[in-house]
Parts: structure tokens; sequence; C-alpha cells
């Protein structure tokens, strides 16, 4: 009898351990929640003050400002992208070897051409000799960079002192290409 006495007094010492514990978590967990709770409500107070505040006129002035900032940056950015640099043209040009009495007086550029990916050039100049002006010209067909070359009738005539015309097409790749080597 005493055996079983100690052992219902042990039995009912486990079970309000286990009783007081199971209420102590139960407590935590409530405290855990209502925590919780209480900072989610604040969050989301935090959250529409915020959301307001974006939506407020002075924020959606700024917001179109960088937008319209953004449009001009990137029509900026495509501009410079598709620029070429006349120096470019020029260097093609005159890095073309030409014969001793050859002599440009006058350099027109044309980059509206009706082919896009093309820079129209026209060269006037004086040469001293049809030969000069036929060793010019056999040099500038062999010239890679330029596509084509057109020497206008009138520009033969002459055996000395010839006034001439070239009509040159350049590749805007090939420029472009010789641009990117030297930067």
């Amino acid at each position: 009898m005493l055996y079983e006495k100690q052992l219902e007094k042990l039995i009912i010492v486990l079970g309000m351990t286990i009783l007081i514990g199971l209420v102590c978590l139960f407590l935590i967990l409530l405290s855990v929640r209502l925590y919780i709770l209480g900072q989610t409500t604040s969050q989301r107070f935090e959250f529409e003050g915020a959301q307001k505040k974006v939506q407020s006129s002075e924020s959606l002035n700024l917001k179109n400002m960088i937008l319209e900032y953004n449009g001009v940056l990137s029509r900026v950015d495509l501009f410079y992208n598709n620029q070429l640099y006349m120096s470019q043209i020029l260097g093609v040009l005159f890095g073309v070897s030409k014969p001793e009495g050859l002599y440009f007086t006058a350099v027109s550029i044309d980059t509206t051409q009706e082919n896009a990916d093309e820079v129209g050039i026209v060269l006037s100049g004086v040469s001293g000799t049809r030969d000069e002006l036929t060793n010019f010209k056999k040099i500038i067909e062999e010239e890679k960079m330029i596509k084509s070359a057109y020497f206008p009738p009138e520009s033969w005539v002459s055996a000395k002192n010839i006034n001439f015309n070239i009509t040159l097409k350049v590749l805007k790749e090939e420029v472009g290409n010789n641009r990117n080597t030297d930067e």
C-alpha cells in the first residue's frame, strides 16, 4: 500500500509537472503569437504610410522626371553609338597614299545615303598629270575600307593640270571598326 501511495503521488507530481510545462509552453507560444501579430500590424502601417508617400504628387513628379531623363539618356546613348567621327572618315581618306603631284582642294561628307550602311564622300582636287590620277584611282580601288569610287568622265579629258572630282562610298561599319581599334 505504501508503495501504491508513493506511486500515486509520483504520478500526480509528474502529471502536474507535465501540465505546468504544457501551460508554460502554451503561454510562451501565445506571447510569441501576440508579438508577431503586433510586428506585422506595425509593419503594415509603415508599409501603408510609405505607399502613400510614394503615391504623393511630389513622388509622382519625381518619378515622371526620372522617366523623362531616362528617355533622354537612352536617346543620347543611341545617338552616340550611331554617330560617325568625321576625323575617322578623314583618316581613311588621307591614310590612302597618293601620288606626289595630286592635291585635294575640297572634301564633302554625306551621311544621308540611300544605303544607311554607307557614307558618301566627294573629293575635289588637282592632279599634275593623267598618269598620277590613274595611279590614284588604282590605289583607291584597292583600299578595303572604300566600297566604291567613281570618277566622272570629265576628270579624264585633260592630260595635265586636271581638276577632278571623286565620289566615294565608305562603309560605316569599317569606319566604326577603325574607331574602336583606336580607342
